[in-house]
């Protein structure tokens, strides 16, 4: 009975492991005028939001969306002081993206973190 007990909790395990969700590593750099203004790291599951906010000064939504091939759209809303943006970007899995707008430039790596 234990033996049975124990293959079917393995079973569940594995089960449920395998409809885990994928994450993501996303690295963030934020520059304006040559000062790093923020550099948040997050791990955010695929097809879910994720934020950070440092007081009123940075604010940051990001959304990562896998694609069938290497690589993932980047959905993010950014606030940084009065300046807002809405950037989408599709990225190569490690490997920088960056764009610049309005004295600022952002740089972000997205990684597979595991699933």
């Amino acid at each position: 009975m234990k033996i049975i007990a124990s293959v079917l909790v393995m079973a569940i395990f594995v089960s449920a492991s395998s409809f885990a969700a994928q994450t993501y590593k996303v690295a963030t750099t934020l520059v304006k005028n040559g000062e790093l203004i923020a550099s948040p790291v997050l791990v955010v599951e695929a097809d879910k939001e994720a934020f950070v906010t440092m007081g009123s000064a940075f604010k940051y939504n990001l959304k990562v969306v896998p694609n069938s091939d290497n690589t993932a759209t980047l959905s993010t809303a950014l606030q940084s002081g009065e300046t807002k943006m809405n950037p989408v970007m599709t990225v190569i899995y490690d490997q920088e993206a960056t764009m610049q707008f309005d004295g600022h430039q952002l740089s972000v790596v997205v990684s597979k973190a595991g699933s």
